[in-house]
């Protein structure tokens, strides 16, 4: 019993180390993991560090639905005309000036910079401005270049604005078959308001960061659901935890079968175990057994050889058994008994009759 504890307390072991194992294997995916993505943000912050701006924001309607960025609610001016800023992008704060009541000013008037021009934006309600922190390769502004269509007619104070200019998107019209754009040559650049119609299809995107909170929301949608009792590693591949959890399995049950795998040294098991508990003067009845494959039905049912049919010492008389045996026929009947005339002490009585 020791030795089949022992076994087993060994194999217990070994399979709780081995599972320990495994264990450690999808907690050092996990941290690899969360190191990169630690990585990641030390990386971010760096760049981010960069350059800081206090803006306005110009906000977004339906991130998950719109795959673009759309026209805002916020909006600038250009002489009378209004310029609506692309939602997810920013107006750069210069100045805010609140209003003045005993002067007749009842909005808020910020001075903005926008794609490097200066604007006014009036408010009725005070504007909401936030500090952020800028990558090195994020802008505040849109960078979307146009082509104009052939046989377009864009025209700027004279000048006939062609496809060698740099044309670049600035923001939605109040008509929304009109945009706004800025065409630069030679380091001139004019502004107008053109027609749809006259560029080719174009998208604006979102600002990096708006894109990626948008990245993250879509994923978080398109990720399974983890199972019930949570998941330790959700980030490990089903394919790579089956393997993991064979190649802890197999060595697992081959190392429980040697461990109880019989051996010929357990088949006398029983019987020297019992010699070892003998005390010294106990009588050892198995010392004359003999454990050859012909005694062994006779040995099994505890006979002794010496009570053998084969060893019998008796009188050696052939007696058959069919046959009567041959004793005294006399009758000792009491009313018949036939008495010896002798009397056994030595008097004859046969006269007293």
């Amino acid at each position: 019993m020791k030795n089949i504890s022992a076994k087993f307390s060994l194999a217990l072991a070994i399979a709780v180390l081995l599972i320990l194992a495994g264990t450690a294997i999808f907690g050092v995916s996990n941290v690899a993991n969360s190191a990169i993505n630690g990585f990641d943000g030390v990386s971010n912050v760096a760049n981010a560090a960069e350059a800081t701006a206090e803006v306005i924001k110009a906000p977004v309607s339906n991130l998950e639905g719109n795959a673009t960025a759309g026209k805002s609610t916020v909006y600038i001016y250009y002489g009378s005309h209004k310029i609506y800023i692309p939602q997810s992008y920013f107006l750069q704060v210069v100045r805010i000036t609140p209003p003045r009541p005993d002067e007749g000013v009842t909005a808020y008037i910020c001075d903005v910079k926008y794609c490097d021009e200066n604007y006014s934006l009036y408010l009725t309600e005070e504007p909401t401005v936030s500090n952020i922190t800028l990558s090195e390769d994020e802008s505040l502004y849109p960078d979307v270049r146009l082509t104009l269509k052939e046989g377009a007619n864009v025209t700027v104070n004279g000048t006939v604005i062609t496809n060698d200019y740099t044309i670049k998107f600035i923001g939605y019209g109040e008509d929304e078959n009109q945009i706004y754009i800025n065409a630069t040559l030679n380091g001139n650049t004019y502004s107008t308001f053109v027609s749809v119609s006259d560029v080719e299809p174009f998208s604006v995107p979102y600002q990096k960061k708006t894109q990626a909170e948008r990245d993250a929301l879509l994923a978080s949608k398109n990720e399974p659901k983890p199972p019930i009792g949570g998941d330790l590693t959700p980030s490990t591949s089903v394919a790579l935890r089956i393997i993991i959890i064979i190649g802890i399995a197999i060595p697992a049950v081959i190392i429980v079968l040697l461990l109880f795998k019989p051996n010929k040294g357990e088949k006398r098991y029983a019987r020297n175990s019992v010699r070892s508990s003998r005390g010294r003067g106990d009588v050892d009845y198995d010392d004359s057994r003999s454990y050859s494959r012909t005694d062994d039905r006779r040995n099994d049912r505890g006979y002794d050889d010496r009570y053998d049919g084969r060893n019998d010492r008796r009188d050696d008389r052939d007696y058959d058994r069919n046959e009567r045996r041959s004793y005294d026929d006399r009758d000792y009947r009491r009313d018949r008994r036939d008495y010896d005339d002798r009397d056994y002490d030595r008097r004859d009585r046969r006269d007293d009759r």
